[in-house]
């Protein structure tokens, strides 16, 4: 059995999903092109993910290549496999919208300013294979307002900021 991630719904072949950038935390230089893919949409957010230090296996070392085949498992040595990093979550705050980059996509929601449940089924009806009304994998009906959306490609991010702006 094999992943089957729901950005593997997006139907148009031509649209760019975002890039994989694996579970956060992510290391700086993916939380750096995460930070770049929002600020270009939204250059009002204001950031405030969390920076710490935490072990990762070292590049190239037998754990590195466990956990890139989805196997986690101690053995023999792994203590000398592994370094610390800084690593940091990507979250920002802008229109009364919270949105947070995690492996493949930016999961964005409000309490404070839904989409109106019209605007929202709408919505849904023209990019639901891109933005997923309340996140879920498959697609899903919007059967209310919009509160919360997992976003697979930048055409959608962008159509979905363009619709909370137009809500405020």
């Amino acid at each position: 059995m094999g992943l089957n991630p729901s950005c593997n719904n997006v139907s148009d072949r031509a649209l760019k999903k975002l890039p994989v950038l694996g579970d956060p935390p992510f290391k700086e230089p993916h939380a750096k092109e995460a930070v770049s893919e929002l600020k270009a949409l939204l250059p009002e957010a204001k950031f405030t993910g969390e920076v710490r230090t935490q072990k990762h296996w070292k590049e190239g070392t037998k754990g590195w290549k466990n956990a890139r085949v989805g196997l986690s498992m101690w053995y023999e040595g792994a203590e000398n496999d592994t370094e610390e990093v800084k690593v940091r979550t990507v979250e920002a705050t802008a229109l009364g919208w919270k949105f947070s980059r995690a492996w493949y996509y930016w999961v964005c929601n409000t309490y404070e300013k839904p989409i109106p449940a019209a605007a929202a089924k709408a919505f849904n009806d023209k990019w639901g294979d891109q933005v997923r009304f309340n996140g879920y994998a498959g697609g899903t009906d919007a059967d209310g307002p919009g509160k919360s959306y997992h976003v697979d490609t930048l055409d959608g991010l962008l159509a979905l900021v363009k619709l909370i702006r137009e809500h405020q």
